[in-house]
C-alpha cells in the first residue's frame, strides 16, 4: 500500500499536471527557441496566477531532464499496473 501511494503522489505531481509535449523535428536551434519561449511563457504573471488557481505545481522540464522522468514514471507505471496484473509481466 505505501508503494501505490507514494505512487499515486509522483503522477499527481507528473501526470495529472498541464503539460505540452513538442514533436522533435527541426534544427536544434529551432528546438531552443521553442524551449525558451516556453520558458518565458511560464515565467509570467499570468501563467503563476493559473496554476494557483488550479493548484498546479511551477515546474518547466526539457530535453533530457524531461526524458529521464518520463523514462522514469514509466518503469513506476509498468511495476505499478504489473503488479495490479493490468500489464503483461516480462517473459524470463
Amino acid at each position: 500500500m505505501i508503494r501505490v501511494r507514494a505512487l499515486a503522489a509522483t503522477l499527481g505531481k507528473t501526470c495529472l499536471g498541464a503539460g505540452l509535449l513538442l514533436v522533435h523535428h527541426g534544427t536544434p536551434a529551432q528546438t531552443a527557441f521553442r524551449q525558451d519561449a516556453l520558458r518565458k511563457t511560464t515565467e509570467t504573471p499570468e501563467w503563476k496566477r493559473d496554476l494557483e488557481r488550479h493548484y498546479q505545481s511551477d515546474e518547466f522540464m526539457a530535453g533530457n531532464d524531461l526524458t529521464q522522468a518520463a523514462d522514469q514514471l514509466y518503469v513506476q507505471l509498468k511495476a505499478l499496473l504489473t503488479d495490479l496484473d493490468l500489464a503483461k509481466r516480462e517473459a524470463r
